[in-house]
C-alpha cells in the first residue's frame, strides 16, 4: 500500500522551489498541502531573496514564517499534514510535515540533497524540534 509521502521522496532541494522539479523546505510543505489536501497555504514570500550566510537572514526568515503562521494553530498530538517546526541556529526556520505514520516527518534541507523521511529521534533534527502546528483547513 502506498503512502502519501511516496510522491515527494527524492524531490531535489532547490532554494525557492515550489513544485515537483525541486523545493526548499517551505516549498515542499506547500506542495504537499496543495496536492494532498487541496490547501493553498500562505507562502513565505521573499524566502528566496534572503541572505542565508548570516544569522540576520535567518532572523528575517523567522519573521516571515511567524506572519504565515496566522493560518496555523498549535497542537500537542500531531496528525498527518501537521507542520513540524525546527530551530536552525536561534530561529525556528526549518519546516516539514508530520507523516501520520511512525515517528517521522517529511522534509528537505540544504544538507540533504533530496526530500526524505526523518525520524524525530534523529539526533540532528530531534533535538532542534520547536513545535507542531495544524492548518486551519485541516480537521
Amino acid at each position: 500500500m502506498r503512502n502519501w509521502t511516496d510522491r515527494y521522496i527524492g524531490i531535489p532541494f532547490i532554494e525557492g522551489g515550489r513544485d515537483f522539479s525541486g523545493c526548499d523546505c517551505a516549498g515542499l510543505v506547500l506542495l504537499a498541502l496543495r496536492e494532498e489536501c487541496g490547501i493553498s497555504a500562505l507562502d513565505f514570500t521573499e524566502y528566496e531573496r534572503l541572505d542565508f550566510a548570516g544569522m540576520a537572514g535567518y532572523g528575517k526568515l523567522g519573521g516571515l514564517i511567524e506572519r504565515a503562521m496566522r493560518e496555523w494553530c498549535g497542537v500537542d498530538a500531531p496528525k498527518a499534514f501537521d507542520l513540524a517546526r525546527f530551530y536552525h541556529g536561534r530561529f525556528p526556520c526549518h519546516v516539514g510535515l508530520w507523516t501520520g505514520h511512525g515517528n517521522t516527518f517529511l522534509h528537505v534541507d540544504k544538507r540533504g540533497t533530496f526530500a526524505r523521511l526523518t525520524s524525530m529521534t534523529d539526533l540532528s533534527w530531534g533535538k532542534r524540534f520547536f513545535e507542531f502546528r495544524r492548518h486551519r483547513e485541516i480537521t
